[in-house]
């Protein structure tokens, strides 16, 4: 299955910090808000960043698609639950374009997504999610896993999950 999957601007870096978006394409079809895209590509590129190019090919791949919000429903959940931006732009793109979920690696936003019961995972699940349908290598595994978790600082009850599931189902070692 393909989940159609509002991204926000954290989770989208911290995949292509460790260019997980292609390889996770198979499972994800990743979509951002034009304000995802400013602050991810836009912003990056103006200070350099390397995550910020990688996302921008990703883009002209179609792995990513940019869709635009209602401006005014951003502002509106803004306002509601006290979030910047980029993440209410995520939220507002994942009602009004009926996507599947919404991927965010931020608390405050997984914790308005439970209480409002949107569907939610984060970079690190999506990551598990596809090694377990084996469209990660699984000699890249490892490498793949130990980028992400030093990257995205989880903490150590989900890093430990995460990783004892993906060593018991495939058989690897971590």
């Amino acid at each position: 299955m393909l989940y159609e999957t509002a991204v926000d601007a954290c989770t989208l870096i911290y995949l292509s910090k460790t260019k997980l978006i292609k390889p996770l394409t198979q499972s994800f079809q990743f979509h951002a808000s034009n304000k995802v895209l400013e602050e991810t590509v836009k912003k990056g590129k103006e200070n350099l960043y390397k995550d910020a190019y990688y996302t921008e090919e990703m883009i002209e791949k179609d792995n990513i698609k940019i869709l635009k919000e209602d401006n005014s429903k951003t502002k509106r959940i803004m306002e509601t639950f006290g979030i910047e931006e980029g993440e209410a732009s995520t939220m507002t793109i994942y009602k009004q374009y009926n996507l599947d979920i919404v991927a965010s690696d931020e608390n405050k936003v997984q914790n308005i997504c439970d209480a409002i019961s949107i569907p939610f995972t984060y970079a690190l699940a999506m990551f598990t999610h596809s090694c377990l349908d084996g469209e990660i290598p699984k000699k890249s595994i490892s490498k793949y896993f130990w980028n992400l978790t030093k990257i995205g600082g989880y903490r150590l009850e989900i890093l430990n999950m995460n990783k004892e599931v993906i060593e018991k189902s495939l058989e690897v070692k971590l």
